[in-house]
């Protein structure tokens, strides 16, 4: 109830003050906001072979206890590029632990 009161509330300010042209833009912002909460949320996971139910179960609660905040979906994507290993994408976070991003830095290591 409290919620309705406030936005109630925003709404006569916006109409008060002439702004309530302004609602629509204020909406889309706030869904844009919404969108990127939930976004981080999402962990972008590339395998070399498909995660089985029970991995992926078990990386939402790794990353979850690592990041400190809720992880509600994780998305495999399947790259037999990476050769093996995982690469992790949350939000703009990324962690490389697959073997090829190994064997690029080795190969830097080297070159250097």
């Amino acid at each position: 109830m409290k919620q309705n009161s406030i936005v109630t509330g925003f709404i006569d300010y916006l109409k008060d003050d002439g702004k309530a042209d302004l609602l629509p833009e204020i909406s889309h912002e706030l869904s844009q906001i919404a969108e990127q909460k939930d976004e981080n949320k999402k962990a972008m996971v590339t395998t070399a072979v498909p995660l089985t139910g029970a991995e992926k179960e078990s990386l939402k609660k790794c990353l979850t206890q690592i990041f400190q905040r809720e992880i509600i979906t994780i998305e495999n994507t399947i790259d037999q590029g990476i050769i093996g290993g995982v690469r992790i994408q949350l939000g703009d976070i990324l962690i490389d632990a697959s073997i090829r991003g190994k064997l690029e830095q080795l190969k830097k290591m080297l070159l250097t």
